[in-house]
């Protein structure tokens, strides 16, 4: 419903001059940032406030153009006193997943909870007892089952049909935003 005014796939025509392509994208960001928030709810993000707040610290499971918004995320817990691990390859969050402390958090973020090498991650975290939250599309694929707790990220983008990730990457941005906002609210003062 969010959608009606811009194609978030493509947003822009060939003809459209500077200042169109301004008003498009704030259009888009707009439509994203509400889809985004309305399939956000207090209960989903009571646990992952508790999964991070029990966390000694955190492994964040991305790859491809989303690992821009996950260093953000990882900078900003940083400065606040928080550990949080972003791994560059895959291989290396699976080894954080079989050795990770049990009270360690992972974020698997994974725009269609299906793919192999995230499942892989998430089965070895169950295996073991260690907590994890996933960032995927909303419905009821592998990953959002197998967590202990799950964000939804705005899905009307198509995987390889578009000119840009615009709603993938603002979406799981303004999650990773709210995240680090919660956590940081928790201690205030401190984190002041």
């Amino acid at each position: 419903a969010h959608f009606e005014n811009i194609d978030p796939n493509h947003p822009l025509n060939r003809t459209d001059k500077n200042m169109v392509i301004v008003g498009k994208i704030k259009t888009l960001y707009r439509e994203i940032t509400e889809d985004t928030a309305g399939l956000m709810n207090h209960d989903d993000l009571q646990k992952a406030n508790r999964l991070l707040a029990k966390a000694s610290g955190i492994t964040l499971c991305v790859q491809g153009h989303l690992y821009g918004e996950a260093y953000i995320f990882k900078d900003q817990m940083l400065k606040i006193g928080m550990q949080v691990n972003l791994p560059i390859t895959r291989d290396d969050v699976f080894y954080d997943a079989c050795n990770c402390p049990l009270d360690h958090c992972l974020i698997i973020i994974s725009y269609t909870g299906e793919t192999p090498r995230p499942l892989m991650i998430a089965k070895k975290l169950k295996e073991r007892g260690v907590p994890f939250m996933a960032i995927t599309s909303f419905g009821d694929n592998t990953l959002s089952k197998m967590s202990d707790c799950t964000l939804h990220i705005s899905t009307h983008e198509k995987l390889k049909d578009n000119l840009g990730h615009f709603s993938t990457n603002l979406s799981v941005h303004l999650i990773l935003d709210v995240l680090y906002a919660d956590y940081f609210n928790l201690n205030y003062e401190e984190h002041i």
